[in-house]
């Protein structure tokens, strides 16, 4: 497990995840792994606690510094209380407001900002950051223990673990 650092000074385990990709040059094939890392962080850990800022910091390679088309799919744990809708001001996606709606008990999605009309071809090193605000009126589990998180967006897979106490 990889311990990262979250905003709010507290330590989490984020999993990383391996995809891979396929090319051919001249013939030969290679396969360049690509890393993709989950940093997940709440403003509070204590088990009941309710309405939760809830961080998703996703890292993985991107075109420009751009996320892609989307939409970003959160799956939150069962126990995780999740409201039936969200009102304008529950998400930001890298700073901007975002719209995000639910499309199972606990399933979130959230609209990605268009990608510009013209883009540079350099593919990098990325990170998006997804902030569902205490307006989204979430709500820890009732329950203290550890509960899987997981995303994915275009063909990134993501899983975390989220610790309440």
């Amino acid at each position: 497990m990889l311990a990262l650092g979250l905003a709010a000074g507290v330590a989490l385990g984020a999993v990383p995840v391996t995809t891979t990709s396929s090319s051919t040059t001249g013939g030969l094939q290679t396969t360049p792994a690509l890393s993709v890392s989950i940093a997940l962080g709440a403003s509070s850990y204590k088990h009941s606690a309710r309405p939760v800022v809830l961080t998703l910091t996703l890292h993985y390679e991107m075109q420009c510094g751009q996320p892609g088309k989307g939409p970003l799919v959160v799956a939150l744990p069962a126990q995780e209380r999740v409201p039936a809708t969200f009102p304008a001001g529950s998400a930001q996606v890298n700073g901007k407001a975002a719209t995000v709606s639910r499309s199972g008990t606990t399933t979130l999605d959230v609209a990605l900002p268009p990608p510009p009309q013209v883009m540079c071809d350099v593919i990098g090193p990325g990170s998006l950051k997804l902030v569902l605000t205490k307006v989204a009126n979430l709500g820890n589990p009732a329950r203290a223990g550890t509960y899987g998180v997981s995303a994915h967006v275009n063909a990134h897979a993501f899983q975390a673990e989220l610790q309440v106490s």
